[in-house]
């Protein structure tokens, strides 16, 4: 989306439900594991967009609306908390460190033998 709606509307949003959300989500962790950007939320940014002169040139594919959401749960999320919570979410959908994790995790790193 163009002109800030995304980041206007993750603000917007925030801070008109913060009340109902600092309270079903205390801490970074547990936003982090149930909240969830739906389509009501979506449905919400689309409406706030049309507000604002934005109309969408066509209809999302299914993985661009699946980003749209991951992006609208981390500005969200550092809106509720801070700047770490937003890249905590965002990295849940990073390859590279997904991949980094899972090397950490699954002893690769160590049975590479490498040097640090």
């Amino acid at each position: 989306m163009r002109r800030g709606i995304l980041n206007n509307f993750g603000i917007e949003y925030t801070n008109e439900h913060r009340e109902r959300l600092t309270e079903a989500y205390p801490d970074v962790e547990t936003y982090m594991e149930r909240f969830e950007a739906d389509r009501s939320l979506l449905d919400e940014l689309y409406a706030y967009a049309a507000d604002q002169d934005l109309v969408p040139e066509e209809d999302l594919d299914d993985e661009a609306e699946s980003h749209m959401k991951h992006q609208l749960k981390a500005l969200i999320a550092r809106n509720l908390f801070d700047f770490a919570a937003f890249t905590q979410v965002m990295m849940q959908e990073n390859d590279a460190f997904l991949r980094a994790i899972d090397i950490l995790e699954d002893d690769t790193f160590e049975n590479l033998n490498i040097r640090y």
